[in-house]
């Protein structure tokens, strides 16, 4: 073989040799594999150079019917509802576990916006890992908030979503 491999009916002698049949080590080192074409040392850089990041989602603008407010001006009781059902939420713009690159002492979640509303809240977020999203929640604005709906969207449709749920009929 180019390899400088034994044949298969060689390769029954001993393990070592088998290993050598099936190509897991070069019993040859005189004899190098082929070199690496420069589309794979640029894949292979490519991939080295990127970074681990969130998806950059487009600013949506704040219904009229709705404000913009943050985490801490939430009622406890909904701070708690969403702590039980997302964990913890990074602040927007701050750092979160973006990708299944894991940073222990980071919460996998991050704040987009919260709207309020007379009767309700939207809540929308990012969530990291292997499979990036954006869960959007819809919470009754009552003393003991109801999650009356949660979507999910990607970066390009956040805005539209967190609409939909503003609009949502009870």
């Amino acid at each position: 073989s180019p390899w400088g491999m034994p044949s298969a009916q060689s390769a029954t002698t001993s393990s070592a040799t088998n290993l050598f049949a099936h190509g897991m080590c070069n019993p040859n080192p005189r004899v190098q594999p082929p070199p690496m074409t420069p589309r794979a040392v640029t894949a292979i850089l490519l991939l080295a150079a990127t970074t681990a990041h969130a998806d950059i989602i487009p600013a949506c603008r704040v219904p009229i019917s709705a404000t913009p407010t943050g985490l801490a001006d939430l009622p406890p009781a909904l701070r708690e509802a969403l702590h039980q059902k997302l964990g913890t939420i990074a602040q927007p713009n701050q750092p979160f576990n973006a990708t299944d690159m894991i940073e222990p002492n980071l919460p996998s979640r991050r704040l987009i916006f919260i709207w309020s509303t007379p009767d309700r809240w939207i809540i929308a977020t990012e969530h990291g890992g292997l499979a990036y999203n954006d869960p959007i929640l819809a919470y009754t604005r009552t003393p003991t908030p109801t999650l009356l709906a949660e979507r999910y969207a990607f970066p390009n449709t956040v805005c539209r979503t967190a609409l939909e749920l503003l609009n949502l009929k009870k």
